[in-house]
């Protein structure tokens, strides 16, 4: 009898022991990943395990850190819904006073968008829980966050667009898609299209395209539609406020000759016009965002994917502030793009290189060396570019030259840094 007693206890403590082992590899894990999801998928298993505590405390520390990025107003509710779920008991009380006090906050949507609103008067309770989580995150995460989200919400943009072009049916250009990837990118905008039901603006984009035609001789004998006409206009409205508009044109007329055929009105270069246009549907854009938020976001579009969206930016930066190079938003831009020089695409790495030469920043010389090196002859002609724009030197891409050259001045450019 004794001997069966002897064996239970012993399978219950091996069982105990496998367990337990099964737990610190589980645990193990999360903390090598160390990222919010590992530590919930432990939680989920052990709920109750030996280390759930200081799970939910890791979860909490990870949901705080991430309080300075932008957010719309659902994202922040999410964000302080986690928070609270998470929260140590001792600072529990305060992150829910937060989380009820951020839902009856009323943001005006048109003097956000406007820049007018500097800060936001909150109640002295909800002020008072914003310092106490603050304090606990930055003793207990190790970190300068706050665990407080101070910002506005990110606004969402609903983006109308009405295009037609008279005979020439089933024709499409990019509108949507073209504001909607400069917005996001430049912006800090959420955009949806017309079907959405909640939304802060609607920036509506009427477009008129026109199919043109000549009569030609020779083996392409006959009327084609060989040019067209773009016309436009783009209108930001907030509750009822009108607070940007912009206009856009182009006519791209038929040529003397052709070498393809333009036989129906939708053969017609509508793109070649929409790409033309000026002021450009992106100037129009990137103005929408100037009157919006300053020249950050024009001097970030100068490294766009796309060139005519670089010269759009290059074109209202010169036109707004001709020494915007001076400013201080302009400077602190410059670290940025020399990081892009070093990109893995160089596409990312010319356009790096084309805004750096505008932006003429004495920190950028070493930067451009070496990347004189680089790979990719375009990178390394961009470079050049930028050298003599910024030097007043030519050397063309010749790294030897270069480098001797800074040898014997960069004492020199380094007192204009």
């Amino acid at each position: 009898m004794k001997t069966k007693f002897f064996y239970i206890f012993l399978v219950f403590c091996m069982a105990f022991i496998v367990s337990c082992s099964i737990e610190e590899s589980f645990w193990k894990k999360a903390k090598t990943q160390g990222t919010i999801e590992a530590y919930e998928e432990y939680l989920k298993k052990y709920p109750q395990g030996k280390h759930s505590e200081e799970a939910r405390q890791e979860i909490f520390c990870l949901i705080a850190k991430t309080s300075s990025q932008e957010r719309n107003q659902e994202e922040i509710n999410e964000y302080y819904q986690q928070l609270e779920k998470y929260a140590p008991d001792e600072i529990k009380p305060y992150v829910k006073i937060l989380k009820d006090g951020w839902n009856r906050v009323e943001f005006p949507a048109e003097e956000v968008f406007a820049g007018e609103i500097k800060t936001i008067e909150r109640p002295r309770e909800v002020s008072d829980a914003a310092k106490k989580v603050s304090e606990y995150v930055q003793k207990k995460c190790n970190t300068q966050a706050t665990g407080v989200y101070l910002g506005f919400p990110k606004r969402v943009i609903r983006v109308v667009v009405e295009q037609t072009y008279e005979e020439a049916k089933g024709v499409s250009l990019p509108f949507f898609d073209d504001a909607k990837r400069i917005l996001e990118t430049y912006g800090g905008y959420k955009v949806v299209d017309v079907q959405a039901k909640e939304y802060d603006a609607t920036l509506y984009i009427k477009a008129k395209g026109t199919p043109l035609g000549a009569t030609y001789v020779g083996q392409l004998s006959g009327w084609h539609w060989s040019g067209a006409k773009i016309e436009g206009s783009l209108k930001l409205v907030v509750r009822e406020k009108t607070l940007h508009k912009r206009s856009f044109s182009h006519k791209e007329s038929p040529p003397f000759t052709i070498i393809t055929s333009y036989s129906t009105p939708e053969s017609a270069p509508f793109r070649v016009a929409f790409d033309k246009s000026f002021p450009a549907f992106p100037d129009g854009l990137l103005g929408l965002l100037y009157d919006l938020k300053g020249l950050e976001p024009l001097i970030s579009a100068l490294k766009d994917e796309e060139w005519l969206v670089r010269e759009a930016a290059a074109r209202a930066l010169e036109k707004i502030n001709p020494k915007w190079m001076e400013t201080g938003e302009a400077k602190r831009k410059v670290p940025e793009f020399i990081s892009a020089l070093k990109d893995n695409d160089p596409d990312v790495r010319e356009t790096a290189a084309y805004a750096l030469g505008e932006l003429k920043d004495p920190r950028a010389v070493e930067p451009f060396i070496s990347a004189l090196k680089d790979e990719n002859s375009n990178v390394r002609r961009a470079a050049a570019d930028a050298l003599k724009s910024i030097t007043g030197k030519d050397f063309g891409t010749d790294y030897e030259k270069w480098s001797k050259w800074w040898e014997e001045n960069k004492e020199r450019f380094r007192k204009k840094e």
